[in-house]
């Protein structure tokens, strides 16, 4: 068959049938990705058309020829991706795009509550950072992973007077450890430090 007989029966084959791709964008698990942003673009930059993904992350993008194309994808909290597409028959292509989460950097604070009467660690004390909570060990130790920032804690157990603490979290663990006063140790040196002023009794 001659060569431009041919290319014009695949141009009629063209206009007879929609030319694009008819895909869907989905999370790295599989999960479909709404309102998700693909632009297609010719790799001729002569062609350019955006869309936004549907609830079941579907997209439907017409092209107005044959040849090399780029997809490009993006969405809040994912990695954008590219990538590059070759349709060669008339038709829609149905290309499934995964995208990767965005993992933002997770450190945390960890370290001791002791007793500042024995100087050992104290086991079941809790250690808050606002609703995030850990228990601590039978040595006293707890972890708490937390985002980037600064944040305030808390370390409190029935028998001890409950110490407060601050920290900023990078992507790593920094350490803040607690020293608190036994109940009924008012007079302890530096025990107002910890944020009480003990009401003076007077002798009956």
């Amino acid at each position: 068959m001659d060569v431009s007989l041919k290319h014009t029966i695949m141009m009629m084959a063209c206009l007879e049938r929609d030319i694009g791709f008819d895909g869907k964008v989905v999370s790295s698990q599989g999960v479909a990705l709404p309102d998700a942003s693909v632009t297609v673009r010719s790799t001729a930059g002569a062609f350019s058309t955006t869309v936004k993904t549907d609830s079941s992350g579907a997209f439907l993008l017409k092209v107005p020829s044959l040849g090399q194309y780029v997809l490009d994808v993006s969405k809040a909290g994912y990695q954008s991706r590219s990538t590059n597409r070759t349709l060669y028959n008339a038709g829609l292509s149905e290309p499934v795009i995964s995208l990767s989460p965005i993992t933002e950097p997770q450190g945390g604070i960890s370290g001791h509550v002791l007793s500042d009467a024995t100087g050992l660690g104290i086991a079941g004390a809790k250690v808050c950072a606002g609703s995030l909570c850990a228990t601590t060990s039978t040595s006293g130790y707890y972890t708490l992973a937390l985002r980037p920032g600064q944040h305030q804690l808390e370390a409190s157990h029935p028998n001890f007077f409950s110490g407060l603490g601050s920290a900023d979290v990078a992507s790593s663990y920094v350490n803040l450890s607690f020293s608190l006063f036994p109940m009924g140790d008012l007079d302890s040196p530096g025990f107002p430090n910890k944020g009480f002023d003990p009401i003076p009794i007077e002798p009956l």
